[in-house]
């Protein structure tokens, strides 16, 4: 009777145990929506956009990088999907680096709602500074001017 009794009980806690394990896997967390952004962001021209954009990479201010960037490439980009990811994806870089230096940032060629601003930053890496030069596309949105293009393969041509 006793052999009984505790195999029942072993089975009474293994069967709470699996009702634990599911219960908490499917409510898992869900995805981080970005912080509050300081700054009006839809207020920038576009050369304050990529100026932004680095300043706050330096500072670690993904909310503010992530707000300047296109919904469209949001969508496209499977590191952007969500605030979550794109913080993560952006922290990788501090593995390898201290920070990041705007060095300079070019009034935009403005064509309509599209502009082209080139820039030189300072990538200060571990094993040494880097120069880097480069240009974003931006498209004016209804929420200013955003990034379609900040990294990654993918471009958002809507």
């Amino acid at each position: 009777r006793k052999m009984k009794n505790q195999l029942f009980l072993v089975a009474e806690v293994a069967s709470l145990v699996l009702l634990l394990s599911y219960g908490c896997s499917k409510y898992q967390k869900a995805p981080q929506s970005a912080p509050e952004v300081a700054v009006n962001v839809s207020q920038l021209q576009p050369d304050e956009v990529v100026r932004l954009y680095y300043e706050s990479f330096d500072r670690k201010d993904y909310a503010t990088m992530y707000a300047l960037i296109s919904d469209g490439f949001k969508q496209l980009e499977p590191t952007a999907k969500n605030y979550e990811l794109f913080a993560a994806e952006m922290d990788k870089y501090f593995n390898n680096g201290k920070g990041v230096q705007v060095v300079e940032v070019n009034k935009p060629d403005i064509s309509g709602d599209s502009a082209v601003v080139s820039y030189k930053i300072l990538l200060q890496l571990n094993t040494g500074d880097r120069e880097f030069e480069s240009a974003f596309t931006l498209r004016k949105r209804h929420n200013g001017w955003k990034l379609i293009h900040p990294y990654g393969q993918n471009v958002d041509t809507s």
